[in-house]
């Protein structure tokens, strides 16, 4: 089991990876992909208000349309768009 941490805005933005000592990690997806959180047990969605500590949950990154990954467009809806100028976008990666 490992723990990730997302940052939002309404929205989910950025998904980072855990280290077991807490310590943040590597980015695993951004916007514009669409990172969703879902209850592991029941598939449902978990929207960003009801997030919190200890949830198991499930979390899933759909790809953005190619139109939304020129550079153009990314730097509208990715990060840095969101003010996040030290992060890039990524395509996603994955855990399993």
């Amino acid at each position: 089991m490992f723990s990730i941490q997302i940052n939002a805005k309404n929205e989910n933005l950025v998904a980072r990876e855990v280290n077991d000592n807490g310590a943040v990690g590597r980015v695993l997806a951004t916007t514009p992909d669409l990172i969703t959180v879902v209850d592991s047990d029941s598939g449902y969605p978990i929207t960003t208000e009801e997030v919190k500590y200890g949830l198991r949950v499930s979390v899933l990154v759909l790809l953005a349309d190619p139109k939304l990954l020129t550079d153009k467009a990314i730097s509208v809806v990715g990060p840095q768009g969101f003010q996040m100028s030290d992060i890039d976008y990524i395509a996603p990666v994955s855990l399993l």
